[in-house]
Formats: structure tokens, C-alpha cells, sequence
């Protein structure tokens, strides 16, 4: 890639020059999948999650597999971020299992390089963008190299001497997906993703997923918006205490005539476990 391409390319174009051919181009950022696509990653068995005798989650089964983008929406306080919780290892279910390769274990114990975006971290203060991005690298072992090159890929180096803390929202969170991609996880958890993105922003985040896709990486989100999601899963789970769906967006759609429809009948308080 010649230089300079990829910041005119993800930043500095306008949405409607975005095509197909552009997830092509951000392949040559993400590495393949050690894990054969189809190949089943994790599966999630009767999972429940109690607090006193308040269930947050109850008895919610099902399975991702290796190049699944898979899209978790619902409404607030339904147990999304519970999951995403439970998933990761950061809590202990009440019961039911989580399996990694047929191995009750988080992600980490079983060697997934995992990338996680819960939210913007709390990152120490002054600590500059250049200096955030090397420590990352650090971590997982990349070279100098490798940030520069990341950084002026993607149009961060006028960002690069400043505090992580000075950015605005927006920019925080691009600096932290473009350090996810740098770090080329195989299992990518994000939570709202689009939360503070301009278009451009979410249109490149949108190409990224996709691209991961086609490398048989594995990427699970959760969000509120519905059209973005549909854009780039390739399943949706809607989830309220119990899993009311699990299936393809575009089916969900097709059942209830109107997605929102659909989506509001499923999370109806009467509604059951459907897919």
C-alpha cells in the first residue's frame, strides 16, 4: 500500500466513495485467523446471572463460531453488558457454562488473542497517543515500526504527540479501534462501537468488520443501532433477561414486516425464546 493511501482512504474520503473494493484495501492491515473459519470458538450452555433474586440473565444457550460477526441488541437493563461480562470471564456466572474450544474457560485462558472496547478507558493522565499506542504494542510484542506505521496509516499522526485525555470523545475512540486493529485480535468484542463517531468514522469501523469477517476473524458487538448492525453481522441475538432471538437479521425483518416491529414484539414482556 503506498503511503499516504490509507489515511486518504479511511479519513479524508466521503461516504459516498465507500465501496466494496475498500474492505479489500484494509485487509492488508488484518492478519488471518489461526482458527479455521466455521470452527467452532465458544459455545454458551443454560447461562444465568442472579443478583439476590433478581435474574440479570436466565438460561441463555448458543454458540459462535470462527468468522461470525455476531450483533447482540436489546433494551437497556435486558443483561447485554451481563453477558458481555460473563463472556470475557470479568464475573462469575450463577449457573450454567461458557466453553472455549470445548474447554469451560474465558477467552485468555485458552490463548484468544482478545480485543476488547467496553467503553473509553481511563487512561493516566498526559499519557500522549504515540506513547499509549507503544505500550499496546508492547504488550504484544510489535515494534516501533508498527505503531508508526499504524499511526500514519490511519491519519493519527497530527494526534500523535497529544494526551489521550485532551482528545474529544470521537477521536478517543477511533485512536482505540485503530489500536485494536494494530493488535489484530481474533476475538473482538466491542459495546456501542458508534457511540461519538462522525459518519466517516462509523462508515470506517463498518469496513473494518467486514474485512475481519472475511478473514475469518470473529467479532461480536453490541449496539443500539439496528442499521448498522444489520450492514455487518452475519447474526443477531436480542436479548431481554432471556434470548428472545437468535437468527439473521434480515429473517427477523422478513417474520414481522418491519424490523422495529419485530424487535419490539420480541422484547414484549409476554414474548418467549424464539430461533
Amino acid at each position: 500500500m503506498e503511503p499516504g493511501c490509507a489515511s486518504e482512504l479511511l479519513f479524508g474520503s466521503s461516504v459516498c466513495e465507500w465501496q466494496g473494493s475498500e474492505v479489500a484495501k484494509l485487509l492488508d492491515y488484518i492478519a488471518e485467523s489461526r482458527v479455521k473459519k466455521g470452527e467452532l470458538l465458544f459455545a454458551v450452555d443454560g447461562l444465568s446471572k442472579f443478583y439476590g433474586k433478581d435474574a440479570a440473565i436466565e438460561g441463555v444457550s448458543f454458540e459462535v463460531r470462527a468468522g461470525d460477526c455476531v450483533g447482540l441488541i436489546g433494551p437497556n437493563g435486558g443483561g447485554k453488558t451481563t453477558l458481555i461480562n460473563l463472556i470475557l470471564g470479568f464475573m462469575p456466572p450463577s449457573s450454567g457454562a461458557i466453553a472455549f474450544h470445548s474447554v469451560l474457560s474465558t477467552p485468555t485462558q485458552r490463548g484468544l488473542n482478545t480485543g476488547i472496547m467496553l467503553d473509553i478507558p481511563a487512561v493516566p493522565y498526559g499519557l500522549s497517543v504515540i506513547r499509549y499506542f507503544s505500550l499496546e504494542a508492547r504488550h504484544r510484542q510489535l515494534n516501533d515500526s508498527d505503531v508508526y506505521r499504524y499511526i500514519n496509516d490511519f491519519d493519527l499522526a497530527s494526534k500523535r504527540k497529544k494526551s489521550f485525555k485532551s482528545l474529544s470523545q470521537g477521536w478517543k475512540r477511533r485512536v482505540l479501534l485503530v489500536c485494536l486493529l494494530m493488535l489484530s485480535p481474533e476475538f473482538l468484542v466491542l459495546d456501542e462501537p458508534t457511540n461519538s463517531l462522525d459518519i466517516e468514522g462509523i462508515t470506517w469501523l463498518r469496513e473494518i468488520i467486514k474485512a475481519r469477517t472475511q478473514r475469518g476473524l470473529t467479532t461480536f458487538v453490541s449496539s443500539h443501532n439496528h442499521h448498522e448492525l444489520s450492514q455487518v453481522v452475519t447474526r443477531t441475538l436480542i436479548l431481554k433477561r432471556q434470548l428472545r432471538y437468535n437468527g439473521d437479521l434480515a429473517d427477523l425483518a422478513k417474520d414481522g414486516g418491519d424490523l422495529e416491529k419485530a424487535y419490539f414484539r420480541l422484547t414484549d414482556d409476554s414474548a418467549v425464546q424464539y430461533g
